[in-house]
């Protein structure tokens, strides 16, 4: 879920959970030393990418699979975690081409320093159905789940409802920075399932369907394994929380960074 330029105080707000099988090995939100820079974001430790990251000059990549399994490729195909680390490191997206040696993906990606912001999505090209593979992100709230950008899932429905009434009231109230970023928190924590009417068709099995409706997924084989809320404030300061959780969806640990924007060289 993103908020751009929605609330005076932050004109950038991230909302994400990290969905992924618990026995999939993950190193905790931290900063990476790289040849161009410094790199905050967690980090898959099977291939190597990550889902979620800043760089040192307000680079921002976020990344979510496809659930279609037309959209499925073998083992061999390229990590869709280095997707987001080649944004943040080169500020540049696959072209057509080269997206189709991937599964599907949605690839949200540009500057933190100017929004400019887009999502770069190949389920369009791999399936022929018209979808755009690059829209630009206007000012406003965008959710995007495992399915196209924006569309009516009834999870993104409910964050996209709970973060526009928690924008206003926070606009009214004047909460503390600490406080209004708990409250963000606590919206990806939301373990509701959607009614079965409201359930998308993805091709996964009914119980399945089921358990991955909700905002935050518990379950002992795959789950909501963190939670990050990324704040711009307008000092151009980044707030980057990330809360790790274990299978029962306790809580592990937390992480958190102040990111100074600084100019690109």
């Amino acid at each position: 879920m993103l908020a751009i330029h929605a609330h005076p105080d932050y004109p950038f707000i991230c909302l994400a959970n990290r969905d992924e099988f618990h026995n999939r090995p993950t190193a905790p939100l931290q900063v990476w030393p790289t040849s161009y820079g410094s790199l905050w974001a967690g980090k898959d430790l099977q291939s190597g990418g990550t889902w979620l990251g800043i760089g040192s000059h307000g680079e921002f990549a976020m990344l979510t699979n496809v659930r279609n399994s037309t959209l499925n490729m073998p083992g061999t195909a390229p990590s869709r975690g280095q997707l987001v680390l080649d944004a943040i490191q080169t500020g540049t997206a696959p072209d057509e081409a080269n997206s189709l040696q991937f599964a599907g993906f949605n690839l949200i990606h540009g500057s933190l320093q100017t929004l400019n912001l887009r999502c770069t999505s190949n389920q369009g090209i791999k399936l022929n159905n018209g979808l755009d593979f690059t829209t630009a992100l206007q000012s406003g709230l965008h959710s995007l789940s495992n399915g196209y950008l924006n569309a009516p899932w009834p999870k993104s429905r409910l964050l996209k409802k709970g973060l526009q009434r928690e924008i206003e009231t926070n606009c009214t109230t004047h909460r503390s920075q600490a406080a209004f970023e708990q409250t963000l928190l606590g919206l990806l924590a939301n373990t509701k399932l959607a009614e079965d009417a409201e359930l998308p068709s993805t091709g996964v099995p009914y119980e399945w369907e089921k358990m991955l409706s909700a905002v935050k997924i518990v379950s002992p084989l795959y789950g909501t394994r963190s939670s990050a809320v990324i704040l711009l404030d307008r000092s151009h300061t980044i707030h980057f929380t990330e809360i790790t959780l274990d299978p029962a969806g306790n809580e592990a640990g937390r992480q958190k960074f102040e990111i100074p924007l600084s100019p690109k060289l």
